[in-house]
């Protein structure tokens, strides 16, 4: 199947660099553990954030440079990183996504109607422990996606049109991708399944697929989930895997590519029939390798249904895992002012006193670690200051032109769930 291209090497010294700087702003902190860190293992996440950063194009580099002299403390990629988290943040306060799973978000209609189109499931993993997204493309019809991209439009309280990111379609879209996060990739750590569990490989199906498959509409759902996910989703995606591909469907890819980051591009493999078989299964177990390529996964055992709340459960663990770390954090510095205060006031402690356990002292900040394992997800819960001390916001807008990286757009269907290449790459 081909190994992913090569990412930029990351320092531990990088990591332990941009967790210092997070832990320098307690709101950012938070937010940054609550919303962007899967599974509670930062060091992941501030790896991928980097990875992003180091792999801007070079047109970028100019912006990046621009930030550069407000005068960060740390080397240009963590001061990027830190910026893109920000970005990533602001991204999800701007769409919602702490409120995508409610009800209001998708009508019973839209919902039904975004199933038959969108023909995308989540099910199994490589033999690295990555999820995989399954996307039969030739299930893609570009007029019907036009029409239901029509009926999934949202207004503004004056009937105007809003922006595509606001789609009903790319609300779908983000419900995938907090499954995807706070679900499937904790279920995977859990189960040891591999040391990429948090990256994402999608296999995409071309048999069927033609040029009835493309449209203006399908450019623009394409391109509104990319532009949220490339960020809000970082560096997410492992692989792309376009497999039983017909001659001329290089022809569209030749049309979908320039729309794509030329980092995501390159994670990009097309196979024809005849390599098929052999490519799939090198790289991911027939147990895992879905029906309709061959394999053991049935397609009714697959994730592809994202019109009910899939991630409730887990969304309570997090508040709860939030709620301990925000109070945690408010009683370290209570803690050590009530210290100074008390040697004031007793300058003599006696043994029997110093062996008595304090009821604060017993918990540690995910600060004070390297790493913290815990057993519930925290990708994201509260409330979202997304641009706060990102910067003036018109350099917030401008650097927003360039982020559009298709990473994770995760979207699924009925009969088969799956995902459009707009991960977080």
């Amino acid at each position: 199947m081909g190994d992913a291209p090569k990412e930029h090497p990351v320092s531990e010294e990088e990591i332990e660099a941009l967790r210092a700087e997070i832990s320098d702003d307690s709101k950012f902190h938070s937010q940054v553990w609550n919303k962007l860190v899967v599974c509670d293992e930062f060091g992941n996440t501030a790896r991928r954030f980097v990875v992003f950063a180091k792999q801007l194009p070079r047109g970028e580099q100019t912006k990046r440079k621009k930030r550069k002299k407000k005068g960060a403390a740390v080397s240009a990629a963590t001061d990027d990183a830190i910026f893109y988290m920000r970005e990533a943040l602001r991204l999800r306060d701007l769409v919602d996504v702490d409120s995508v799973w409610d009800a209001s978000r998708i009508s019973p209609e839209q919902g039904k109607a975004i199933l038959k189109v969108n023909p995308f499931a989540f099910g199994g993993h490589d033999k690295q422990g990555s999820p995989i997204m399954w996307a039969d493309a030739g299930k893609i019809n570009g007029s019907e996606v036009a029409s239901v991209w029509d009926m999934c439009e949202v207004k503004d309280s004056s009937g105007k049109v809003m922006d595509d990111i606001h789609n009903v379609m790319v609300n779908w879209y983000l419900r995938q991708m907090e499954y995807v996060t706070q679900v499937a990739m904790v279920d995977l750590k859990r189960k040891s399944a591999g040391p990429h569990w948090d990256r994402i490989v999608l296999v995409l199906d071309a048999s069927g697929v033609g040029m009835s498959s493309w449209s203006t509409k399908v450019k623009r759902w394409m391109v509104a989930c990319q532009d949220i996910g490339n960020v809000a989703y970082a560096n997410m995606l492992k692989s792309v895997f376009v497999v039983n591909v017909p001659y001329f469907v290089k022809g569209i890819w030749s049309m979908i590519k320039p729309f794509l980051d030329p980092f995501v591009a390159a994670k990009v493999r097309l196979y024809g029939k005849s390599e098929t078989t052999k490519e799939l299964q090198a790289h991911i177990d027939r147990a895992n390798l879905i029906d309709f390529l061959g394999g053991d996964l049935r397609q009714q055992d697959v994730v592809a249904d994202f019109s009910g709340d899939l991630v409730a459960e887990k969304r309570i663990e997090k508040f709860a895992l939030q709620a301990a770390r925000e109070a945690e954090q408010a009683a370290e510095p209570v803690m050590a002012a009530g210290d100074a205060a008390e040697s004031i006031v007793v300058p003599e402690i006696s043994a029997d006193d110093e062996a008595k356990p304090d009821s604060g002292d017993a918990r540690t900040s995910p600060t004070d670690s390297t790493e913290v394992v815990l057993e519930s997800p925290v990708a994201g819960v509260g409330d979202t200051e997304g641009d706060e001390g990102s910067g003036s916001d018109e350099e917030s807008e401008d650097d927003l032109e360039f982020l559009t990286v298709p990473e994770l757009a995760v979207d699924r269907d009925a009969d088969r769930g799956g995902f459009w290449c707009s991960c977080a790459c």
